[in-house]
């Protein structure tokens, strides 16, 4: 991380945020989780460890992430780092979390997520789908506003608006054109209005956004968060891997899914790789194509 960071200045904002007397910065450790911001852990001379990301120009990203994280933790179902502080710090934005140890996973930690995942989706719900402002999936903005119709939502703030930053890339693609309008005018056929009240939603649950705490239980990092149909949430886990069968055996379980909901699922994989063609480019192309062949 580039020495324009102030650390003095972080360490200074911790102790306000603590309550407690100044400690300076005595180590920092790269770490992983920076593909988006510089991550490090701080070691303060008092013995407290915190994880800090930072960006020159993502104070509007870590913003959404800490109000996420806000959100996710307080349905007390799933662990998220708790929130210290978010702010900038001169030229630099930079966001505070707790440090948390990591375990290795149990027989039953993959069981345990899918049961608690399940819970998180019962318990956080709103009237209506959408979230209060703008906000991100990695890099690329997601909108926000509130819907009471779930297809439309997903219609016009997610696929199409994917759609429209392809467009403006100069993706080279009649194809996909032609088949992401028709398969717009059939959502209404494909998905209907979900029987269950809007979900508050991670909305970027893949295989690199969760880890174990050294309890062994799952911790979500990473969110991108909104209120939205919570067969959307399996549309990564099934999209990546990294997800067994027992996770979905045991959402089921603890709340049923309706029939049909792998078909639907595959649907809104689409917008997710419809992303990935926008932050990495082409190769991501002809699966989407393929999801496309089969609705259209």
């Amino acid at each position: 991380m580039s020495a324009a960071v102030d650390l003095d200045r972080v360490a200074r904002s911790i102790a306000k945020a603590r309550g407690t007397k100044f400690s300076p910065i005595v180590r920092r450790e790269t770490c992983s989780g920076g593909c988006i911001h510089q991550a490090e852990i701080l070691l303060l001379a008092d013995g407290s460890r915190w994880f800090m990301k930072s960006n020159r120009a993502a104070a509007s990203m870590l913003a959404f992430e800490k109000q996420g994280l806000e959100y996710l933790g307080a349905a007390a179902t799933l662990r998220v780092p708790q929130v210290l502080l978010q702010e900038d710090v001169g030229d630099w934005s930079v966001l505070i979390l707790e440090c948390i140890e990591r375990g290795r996973p149990g027989a039953t930690f993959f069981e345990e997520f899918g049961h608690r995942l399940a819970a998180l989706h019962r318990r956080m719900s709103n009237d209506r789908f959408g979230w209060f402002a703008d906000g991100y999936l990695g890099t690329t903005p997601q909108p926000g506003g509130f819907d009471s119709d779930w297809v439309r939502f997903f219609r016009d703030k997610r696929l199409r608006f994917q759609w429209q930053l392809l467009q403006r890339r100069g993706i080279d693609s009649t194809e996909l054109w032609r088949r992401l309008d028709v398969l717009s005018g059939r959502l209404d056929d494909y998905l209907g209005e979900p029987r269950d009240p809007p979900s508050l939603l991670h909305g970027d649950l893949w295989s690199g956004n969760y880890l174990c705490d050294a309890d062994g239980a799952p911790v979500l990092i990473d969110p991108a968060v909104h209120y939205g149909h919570r067969e959307f949430e399996l549309a990564m886990p099934l999209l990546f891997g990294g997800f067994p069968s027992k996770f979905f055996e045991a959402y089921a379980e603890s709340w049923s899914l309706a029939e049909g909901w792998e078909d639907r699922v595959e649907i809104y994989q689409l917008y997710h790789l419809l992303n990935h063609v926008n932050l990495f480019g082409d190769s991501y192309l002809e699966a989407c194509l393929r999801i496309l062949r089969r609705f259209t």
